[in-house]
C-alpha cells in the first residue's frame, strides 16, 4: 500500500555536512537538509538514565518574546543561528514550545542544525476571556509571527494539533513554508470517539484547578499510546514523567480551551486527485507543493490518521515513516 504512496527516504552518514550548510542553496534544498537531518538523528535513545529525565518546563534561552496578534498574545522563543534560515515549531496538547521541542533540539546530533538555523518556538496563547481562536486563527496566527520577524520563507515542525496548524498555513500560503515536519498529522475533523473524549475531558477540566486523573490518563495515550505488556521501560518512564508533568505545570483552564479548538477542527480538504479536466474537485484544494516528512510511532493511536493524511499529499513530495 505504501510502496506507491511514499518515496522512501535513504539515509547515509553524510546526509548532512557542514559544507553543504555553508554552501548557498534553494529553498527546497534546505527544506530537504532539515527533513533529512531530523529523520536520521531524532529518535537515537538517550545515554542519560530513564528515571533522571524531566520534562522542561521553561526555555533555558531567555531570547523570548511577547507578540500580541490579532487572536491573542502568544510567547516565542527564538534559538539558533539569528542570520540562518528559519525553522518555525509548533507544539501539541498539553505540551508548550519548551516540553515539546526544548529536549530535542538541545540533544547534540541537532547542535549542527542549531547552530546553522534560525529557530522560532511558538507557544499557543493561552486563556481567553472571549473566544479562543480557531484552527485556522492559530495558523494566521504563525503567519503573524514570520510578519513579525521578517522571515521570508521557513520550515515548520508541528507534533499533533502544531502538525494541523502548520499544514493550514501551507495550504493558505504555500511560497511562505519551504518544507514541513510533522508528526502524529490529523487531516481530517475529529470523529465521534475523539469528539466525545474531548468533550469528558473538557467537562472535567472546568471543574478543578489541576488536571483530573482520567484527562491525565488520556494525554498519556494521546502522546505514546496504549501502555500494553509489550512496552518496554522506556515507555513505562516516560509515562510516569508525562504523568508528573500533566499533574503540576499544565493550566486546565488553557488546556480546555485548546483541546475545543483543536476538536471543533474542520477537514483541511486537500486532494490528491483532480477532476478529469484538470481542476480541482469542488469542496477541495490542491494538496501540498512542499516537501512533506508525515512521522507516526508504530504504537501511536495516530497511525490510521497520518496514513489518511498520506493518500491526500503528492507521492514525489511526500515520506511515510512509522518509527518502531
Amino acid at each position: 500500500m505504501f510502496g506507491d504512496d511514499c518515496e522512501p527516504l535513504v539515509l547515509s552518514p553524510h546526509s548532512l555536512l557542514e559544507d553543504d550548510l555553508d554552501t548557498e542553496a534553494n529553498t527546497a534544498n534546505t527544506a530537504t537538509t532539515i527533513i533529512k537531518s531530523v529523520d536520521q538523528h531524532a529518535y537515537q535513545p538517550s545515554s542519560r538514565p530513564l528515571l533522571t529525565r524531566t520534562i522542561p518546563t521553561a526555555s533555558i534561552n531567555t531570547n523570548e518574546d511577547l507578540l500580541i496578534t490579532p487572536h491573542g498574545t502568544v510567547k516565542v522563543s527564538k534559538a539558533g543561528n539569528p542570520s540562518g534560515p528559519a525553522i518555525l515549531t509548533f507544539h501539541d496538547l498539553g505540551l508548550n514550545s519548551a516540553s515539546n521541542f526544548q529536549a530535542f533540539f538541545s540533544c547534540p546530533a541537532m547542535s549542527m542544525i542549531v547552530s546553522k538555523f534560525c529557530l522560532y518556538h511558538i507557544t499557543a496563547p493561552e486563556q481567553h476571556t472571549t473566544t479562543y481562536p480557531s484552527m485556522d486563527q492559530l495558523s494566521e496566527v504563525v503567519e503573524y509571527v514570520c510578519h513579525n520577524y521578517g522571515i521570508p520563507t521557513c520550515v515548520g515542525m508541528g507534533v499533533g494539533l502544531g502538525a494541523n496548524v502548520l499544514v493550514r498555513l501551507a495550504a493558505r500560503r504555500p511560497k511562505l513554508v519551504d518544507g514541513l515536519v510533522l508528526v502524529n498529522c490529523d487531516s481530517q475533523k475529529a470523529g465521534w470517539v475523539e469528539w466525545g473524549y474531548h468533550k469528558v475531558n473538557m467537562k472535567n477540566l472546568k471543574k478543578s484547578k489541576t488536571l483530573d486523573d482520567s484527562v491525565v490518563e488520556y494525554l498519556i495515550w494521546y502522546h505514546l499510546g496504549s501502555l500494553g505488556r509489550d512496552r518496554g521501560l522506556d515507555v513505562v518512564s516516560i509515562a510516569s514523567i508525562y504523568r508528573q508533568y500533566f499533574q503540576t505545570e499544565v493550566q486546565p483552564a488553557n488546556l480546555a480551551q485548546l483541546i475545543n479548538s483543536y476538536v471543533n477542527r474542520t477537514d483541511l480538504g486537500l486532494v490528491r486527485d483532480l477532476a478529469p479536466n484538470g481542476k480541482t474537485i469542488v469542496g477541495t484544494k490542491h494538496t501540498l507543493k512542499m516537501p512533506v516528512l508525515n512521522i507516526v510511532g508504530d504504537k501511536s493511536p495516530h497511525v490510521d490518521a497520518t496514513v489518511t493524511f498520506n493518500g491526500r499529499l503528492d507521492p514525489a513530495k511526500c515520506t511515510w515513516m512509522k518509527i518502531r
